[in-house]
């Protein structure tokens, strides 16, 4: 998935922008020649309610067990954007910014700054939100679910009107929640985007802490040289397997042509008794050998591919990719090796006079 990425894919992240500092920290960016996302608001907020509903009856409702979801247990980052952002898909309905009429809740709903009494407060609004996909699989979400969340601030009303799919893997900032840019009006937001930094122009990143004290840089750099250096150890143990069962391959083999070299012998002074040459007898054991080592290889490289798909999947939470190398390279290797050791092994099988080994036969 590395090599997917754009040599200036990001690989810093900003985090806890202030409102106030949002045009200075884009300006410094742009005037320091750093490629960059758009800055995108983030409002925390939990899911309160789907459809009237509280969140964890309706999620559970139609399950034996409740389902544990990270997203019931803490609060979402969500954001606003008028237009699908950057590496998202839109699945299923449509991208929409107006709002979708009063809420029919409103009675009960507020909005970020309302402070008045019932009788002076606006109907809150409707508004679209689009879902990323998965996260709306896990919680039963689809087109046309009411849902409410909960903010510092007040309540926000919306209607699921789309489904996305996110490339989580492209270093973007991306969000599970997406709503037009009106629709958080009046909440208070810190700002998040990425950036690109060349390795030659580290210093950059002292300059901007220095100058927003406040805002969290993360280096998404350092943390992919340490997930590098976890997938090459990974590769080493795979390739001390792909060794471990190349060996045992040979030992297996040398092991069987001990046990039939005698059967090998007397087959051997057989067939020189009828007029084949040693050369025609040596290639015959090479071709055996060649092939018995090109499947030996083929063997391994099956278990090491096994082996990485089960720890990709299970441990690295990442999709398994074939190694063309190694299905190339293992069974060249297995074939020279068992090739040679049988070479070796058999090698006083036509040495001997057949006349002597149908004589001691």
């Amino acid at each position: 998935w590395q090599d997917k990425l754009p040599a200036d894919a990001p690989n810093h992240f900003a985090l806890g922008i202030p409102a106030e500092d949002k045009d200075a920290f884009g300006l410094a960016l742009e005037q320091a020649g750093l490629r960059h996302e758009p800055l995108y608001p983030v409002y925390r907020g939990r899911l309160a309610a789907i459809n009237g509903e509280p969140v964890r009856q309706a999620v559970s409702a139609e399950e034996d067990e409740p389902r544990n979801d990270e997203a019931l247990n803490r609060e979402l980052n969500l954001t606003t954007s008028a237009t699908l952002p950057t590496g998202n898909q839109l699945l299923s309905g449509s991208w929409r910014n107006a709002p979708l009429g009063p809420s029919e809740d409103a009675g009960s709903a507020t909005t970020a700054g309302d402070l008045s009494g019932p009788e002076d407060t606006a109907p809150a609004m409707r508004w679209p939100v689009s879902v990323e996909e998965r996260l709306a699989g896990r919680l039963g979400l689809s087109l046309g679910d009411r849902l409410t969340f909960t903010l510092a601030e007040g309540n926000l009303e919306a209607e699921v009107t789309s489904l996305r799919e996110v490339d989580w893997d492209s270093f973007q900032p991306n969000f599970f929640m997406v709503f037009p840019p009106q629709a958080l009006d009046g909440f208070p937001a810190s700002y998040l985007t990425s950036f690109h930094v060349p390795d030659d122009r580290r210093d950059l990143v002292r300059g901007l802490v220095q100058r927003f004290p406040v805002v969290v840089l993360i280096d998404v750099g350092g943390i992919m040289a340490q997930v590098r250096g976890l997938l090459d150890q990974l590769a080493q143990a795979i390739g001390f397997v792909l060794l471990f069962v190349l060996a045992a391959g040979v030992l297996v083999l040398l092991a069987c042509i001990a046990a039939t070299l005698d059967s090998r012998r007397q087959e051997a002074a057989l067939l020189r008794a009828l007029g084949a040459s040693r050369a025609s007898l040596r290639q015959r054991v090479v071709a055996e050998m060649l092939a018995l080592g090109a499947i030996a290889g083929v063997l391994a490289v099956v278990l090491a591919e096994v082996i990485a798909a089960v720890l990709h999947l299970q441990v690295l939470d990442l999709p398994p990719a074939l190694h063309p190398r190694l299905w190339l390279l293992t069974p060249l290797a297995g074939a020279l090796i068992t090739g040679s050791a049988g070479l070796l092994g058999t090698r006083r099988v036509w040495r001997v006079s057949p006349l002597r080994v149908l004589a001691d036969g």
